[in-house]
């Protein structure tokens, strides 16, 4: 005989059988999640370091296209970033970078062209050889000559300044 509001013993057991399956599906589904997020999550740091990469490899190209530096100045470890707007001044070094930049330059068929390839690397860990992230550059410059520090010497455009008007019937009008 069933006592009112009871259930038959075979019914209690479906019933908790049905609770485990849903939290099981429950924990799967969160733990399915988690990774998902966590995978995204790596992903979206690979891009960022692939894009400082990218920067990396950019600014040489154009200091060789200026003349600021040379090819073989720009090759080797990258300085660390040092954030000077804060105000502050440190009488330290900033610690060794983890960025690397291998610069190469080689004449190309066309008149006044260099081929530069320059290639922005990091590397894993101090010490290690191998490579987390890499960027390559390669494209046709060219080169300006090494830049000259001339400031306050006679300029052509500036030889007029300063001296009297021409004539009336130069075809301007000088008032």
């Amino acid at each position: 005989m069933m006592r009112s509001g009871s259930m038959p013993r075979g019914a209690a057991g479906a019933v908790l059988l049905e609770v485990v399956i849903a939290l099981f599906i429950f924990v799967a589904g969160g733990l399915t999640v988690l990774a998902v997020m966590d995978r995204s999550a790596g992903a979206m740091v690979r891009v960022r370091e692939m894009e400082t990469a990218a920067d990396l490899a950019r600014s040489p190209k154009q200091r060789l296209e200026m003349g600021e530096a040379s090819a073989e100045s720009l090759d080797g470890p990258v300085p660390e970033w040092r954030d000077e707007a804060d105000g502050t001044f440190d009488d330290e070094l900033p610690p060794p970078s983890l960025w690397n930049l291998e610069v190469r330059t080689e004449p190309s068929e066309f008149n006044g062209l260099t081929r530069v390839t320059v290639r922005a690397f990091r590397l894993e860990s101090a010490g290690s050889d191998r490579e987390s992230v890499s960027f390559s550059l390669t494209q046709l410059v060219r080169l300006a000559a090494a830049a000259v520090d001339d400031f306050g010497a006679e300029d052509p455009l500036n030889a007029g300044v300063g001296q009297p008007a021409s004539p009336a019937g130069s075809g301007r009008d000088v008032r």
